[in-house]
């Protein structure tokens, strides 16, 4: 039997021992039985529609491309979906790396003997999986490249820094927030060390980082930071370690937001709270608080304070 008999003969067969084998390369994933055959139906009916087209000599097919009019731009939108659905470059070259060897091992075992015109078929089948293979991973980059991009614009349209860090705490990646609070470009930022920016040193400390990379676990903290403009700025950040399939910490990101406007908000209700508005004194609120601290101090260290009670003449009337 031709090989591209046998395909569409036996597809039910191949597509359960499909099923297997993608299994074992996506586990991680846990998809279901129509998101791992995905495609691969369509692709092998049009590797037998492909190997069966007359080809001269001097033809080779350029491209994958079947005439069966399910299978159009099949292993195309296969490299798409497997992205999509978070596979890697290398699930995906595994993946056909296992058809190609289950469609030819199904196949050889059910021959009696092996012809020359089966060698052929067999060559032609395996150039037609490299060219379905070559069209997936395209498109596979393609949309990788594109989601790259996506995350670039919006992460750089972005008001608040953001940033990745490699494990020796050089940047990877830096918006153009954060690149500006460093008074850098965003090009000229990325491979510089986070600990030689003009920051808090407690913010961008190496044990920082460590700590991080170490616990696995998000830090979090509040940060001043004077600008390159003069300004002072308060931060709300967060550091958070990125994870690979083994759960090893593979890089740290980080982002700050922007409390600027909330602090001075706190600082005022507080002010108002604690002096008074017309004299810009302490009033009793502040003194009863202050009392309490020292008189909490005075039992808890056995060291004595002075209280004094001072009366001012005549002071009320010019306060009232």
């Amino acid at each position: 039997m031709k090989l591209s008999d046998f395909i569409r003969t036996h597809m039910e067969v191949i597509l359960q021992v499909w099923d297997h084998d993608a299994e074992s390369i996506l586990s991680n994933h846990g998809l279901s039985q129509d998101e791992l055959r995905d495609h691969v139906k369509q692709i092998l009916l049009g590797i037998a529609v492909e190997m069966e087209r007359p080809v001269t000599g001097h033809e080779r097919a350029a491209l994958f491309n079947p005439t069966h009019p399910d299978s159009l731009l099949s292993a195309r939108t296969h490299g798409i979906e497997r992205h999509n659905l978070g596979a890697d470059i290398v699930h995906v070259t595994s993946e056909f790396s296992a058809l190609r060897q289950t469609v030819s091992q199904l196949w050889l075992n059910s021959l009696l003997t092996v012809e020359p015109g089966d060698i052929a078929d067999l060559n032609r089948f395996n150039e037609q999986i490299d060219e379905a293979l070559s069209q997936s991973v395209q498109r596979y980059v393609q949309e990788k490249q594109k989601q790259g991009r996506l995350f670039e614009t919006m992460l750089s349209a972005l008001p608040d820094p953001c940033y990745i860090l490699n494990l020796d705490g050089t940047f990877i990646y830096a918006n153009k927030a954060m690149a500006k609070l460093c008074d850098l470009s965003a090009e000229q930022i990325r491979g510089r060390c986070f600990c030689e920016m003009p920051l808090p040193a407690h913010y961008n400390d190496r044990k920082q980082l460590e700590n991080v990379i170490r616990r696995k676990e998000q830090c979090r903290g509040e940060i001043e930071v004077r600008s390159a403009t003069g300004q002072n700025r308060f931060f709300e950040y967060v550091y958070a370690p990125v994870l690979d399939e083994e759960g090893h910490v593979e890089a740290v990101s980080g982002i700050n937001h922007d409390i600027t406007f909330r602090k001075r908000s706190e600082a005022k209700t507080w002010r108002h709270a604690n002096y008074d508005l017309l004299t810009n004194v302490p009033n009793r609120r502040l003194f009863l608080d202050r009392l309490d601290q020292h008189t909490s101090h005075s039992k808890r260290t056995g060291a004595p304070f002075a209280l004094l009670f001072i009366d001012l003449d005549n002071f009320k009337p010019p306060g009232s």
